[in-house]
């Protein structure tokens, strides 16, 4: 293999800042559409705290069900999101459920 992608530098991004966007996206299923009180939530967080201007991508908030059955355009809203220079971060809008044992 004569591309060695492992001995290429780390490229380390710059910290992000108040006033940058941040897209939005639903890499594995719906849960803005599921639960869209704690979505809000979430953006008033990044918005009011951190000082960020969430951006949801095209497919972020749609349902469950669609999301699961169209990888394809979650993919895209990924891609899309890499693509903007506009946005300087990326966002999963699902995160682990956290439980004590």
């Amino acid at each position: 293999m004569a591309d060695r992608w492992w001995k290429r530098p780390v490229v380390k991004p710059r910290a992000l800042e108040a006033g940058d966007l941040v897209a939005i996206v639903s890499t594995s299923w719906g849960g803005p559409a599921i639960f869209p009180h704690r979505y809000e939530a979430g953006k008033r967080v990044l918005a009011d705290v951190f000082g960020l201007e969430p951006v949801a991508m095209p497919h972020a908030l749609r349902e469950a069900a669609w999301l699961d059955r169209n990888p394809q355009a979650r993919a895209e809203d990924i891609h899309a999101a890499f693509a903007d220079p506009s946005i300087k971060g990326i966002i999963a809008s699902t995160a682990a459920t956290m439980r004590s044992a």
